[in-house]
């Protein structure tokens, strides 16, 4: 990660086999402050500590287990983080191409010198200590944490908002969450380890001609006369002699209604009857039965 930094640095600078790398100091720099906490990028106290932010970066990986969030650092993601980025404030603060800002406390700071362990790094923090973490709040440029929003409301209106589109259970729920995630900075599915829900298992919806093909090569004209003579359905023309279908009572457990893209004249949507696969058991039953008795 790389907190370049684009505020004014003091012109005075330390030499160094390097070249000569600027200094913080106590007067000129500006400190910023998290929680009311004085903290430095990995930028600013890299160039303090005249070494690079890589160094710092991997010392870090390297001895995570000594530096505790909320104690030596600060770590900033998500929505926080986009609000950073485009606070003019933290303006040239970061680079805004980060997926993460590590901001380090006083205590942070003092265990970078301690694992880098030279004459430089410790005069340097005792400089700091004295001045830039002992900087009040009201001089620094302020990092305030996002306001907490309560996750699961947010995820619930999402997930009822997918159903009443039309989503299943699954797709209503991924969605849900990202929209969570985006709002609150948050994916409930990732924080509960579902990113991949287990789908349902699918039945196409039927229409008569696909129901004919299924009973060994009948017309839609034919099932439908089959549905209505087994009590599936009902039927009714209109003034154009075109024929109207309607589930009973017996074909609701198995009717899907869909709508389509035409529309009536009052602009409701046209509605096409269709079937569930469970339709073609209860009609070779309704036939086998009828052929017993016959």
């Amino acid at each position: 990660m790389s907190d370049n930094m684009g505020h004014n640095e003091p012109e005075s600078n330390r030499e160094t086999g390097h070249g000569k790398v600027p200094v913080v100091a106590s007067s000129d720099a500006a400190p910023i402050a998290y929680k009311g906490v004085p903290v430095m990028t990995t930028g600013r106290l890299a160039a303090a500590y005249e070494t690079d932010e890589k160094v710092l970066q991997n010392n870090y990986s390297r001895n995570q287990v000594r530096f505790k969030e909320g104690v030596h650092l600060f770590k900033i993601v998500g929505k926080e983080l986009r609000d950073l980025k485009t606070d003019p404030l933290w303006e040239g603060q970061f680079d805004k191409r980060a997926p993460a800002l590590i901001l380090w406390t006083e205590r942070g700071a003092r265990r970078h010198a301690k694992i880098l362990d030279n004459d430089i790094a410790w005069s340097v923090f005792e400089e700091l200590e004295d001045t830039y973490f002992a900087v009040k709040e009201e001089r620094a440029i302020s990092a305030k944490p996002a306001p907490r929003i309560a996750v699961a409301p947010v995820f619930k209106d999402f997930f009822s908002i997918g159903r009443l589109i039309g989503m299943d259970r699954n797709q209503a729920a991924l969605g849900a969450s990202r929209a969570t995630r985006h709002l609150t900075g948050i994916d409930p599915l990732e924080m509960l380890g579902a990113q991949q829900l287990v789908a349902p298992q699918q039945e196409d919806d039927l229409s008569p001609t696909d129901i004919g093909v299924k009973l060994g090569g009948k017309s839609g004209i034919a099932v439908n006369n089959l549905l209505a003579q087994n009590g599936f359905q009902t039927g009714w023309r209109d003034s154009k002699n075109r024929p109207h279908w309607e589930p009973t009572d017996k074909g609701k457990p198995f009717a899907v209604w869909k709508d389509t893209a035409k529309k009536h004249s009052d602009g409701t949507p046209v509605r096409q009857l269709r079937w569930s696969a469970g339709i073609i058991r209860a009609l070779e039953t309704e036939i086998g039965n009828a052929k017993a008795v016959g």
